[in-house]
């Protein structure tokens, strides 16, 4: 998935989307 390795990248260079990331797995 594009998607899910965008997010990746995003972690990376700002830790904000991290709590994104967990918001979208509790929502899977």
């Amino acid at each position: 998935m594009d998607f899910f390795r965008f997010l990746m990248s995003d972690v990376l260079s700002e830790p904000a989307i991290l709590v994104g990331l967990i918001a979208l797995i509790g929502l899977i």
